[in-house]
């Protein structure tokens, strides 16, 4: 199979793809001799798919700096990648609003155990959950994405029953109209990814603790089960899911 015949398995399942997805290097043509899926292709994931002889490597996040379409060739990280890319001949395509649809979001609640809809739809969806108070919630969502510690902003002691879910990013600064959105929609607790001093600080005066656990962690679950779900449908492919681990450690 070529690679844009098996990104054929992602855009079946969307209306379309976003503007910021698509093949942003190599040949789309290429006869595929395995797949890498990831969060980011960062250099040591796309050595990895060097190394297991994956030529196609599907990407939720941007590789190249400051985005795929505007990308500056002589920036430190963009060289070093496609240093990698190039050496190895592979294609890159990036998935991310699709993946996002197809599985990130479902996947994250999956993980969390939540499944009940007290409001909202899409994205939007906020969960209903038994009262319980913020401190419990934070301590069941650290184990469920398997961290040792997770940043909290809010009263550990409020009793809380209606979840949010801003994942990946959306807790960050730039998206809060996300917060605002599932507040309106009756959210009195947020288990999101990753998260900012200003976010925090928004999520705080609309009386909405924010439980942050990071983007890639978040996001890591869904694009597992992409990868999962693109070996069965495509039998016979070495299909392989690549884990961008915490970047940071807490000292």
């Amino acid at each position: 199979m070529t690679a844009r015949e098996v990104v054929r398995f992602i855009e079946e399942q969307v209306p379309k793809l976003s503007g910021e997805e698509g093949f942003h290097y190599g040949d789309p043509d290429a006869e595929v001799t395995g797949v890498l899926v990831c969060w980011q292709a960062t250099v040591p994931a796309l050595r990895h798919a060097a190394d297991n002889g994956c030529n196609l490597v599907i990407a939720h996040e941007t590789t190249f700096h400051p985005d795929d379409a505007k990308r500056e060739d002589d920036w430190v990280p963009n060289r070093a990648r496609r240093r990698v890319l190039d050496e190895a001949g592979i294609a890159l395509f990036r998935s991310h609003w699709s993946a996002d649809t197809i599985c990130v979001f479902d996947e994250f609640a999956r993980l969390l155990g939540l499944s009940e809809v007290a409001a909202g739809e899409g994205f939007f969806r906020v969960f209903a959950v038994e009262p319980t108070s913020v401190r419990h919630l934070a301590q069941h969502a650290k184990r469920a994405v398997g961290l040792d510690t997770i940043r909290v902003a809010g009263d550990l002691d409020k009793v809380v029953s209606r979840v949010g879910l801003p994942w990946g990013g959306l807790g960050l600064f730039c998206n809060v109209v996300f917060l605002q959105r599932i507040v309106e929609n009756g959210a009195d607790v947020a288990v999101g990814g990753e998260t900012d001093d200003i976010g925090m600080r928004f999520a705080l005066d609309c009386g909405l603790p924010l439980i942050e656990t990071s983007d890639s962690a978040s996001e890591n679950p869904g694009l597992r089960r992409l990868a999962a779900d693109m070996a069965a449908a495509l039998p016979g492919l070495n299909v392989l899911f690549y884990e961008n681990t915490l970047p940071y450690r807490w000292l």
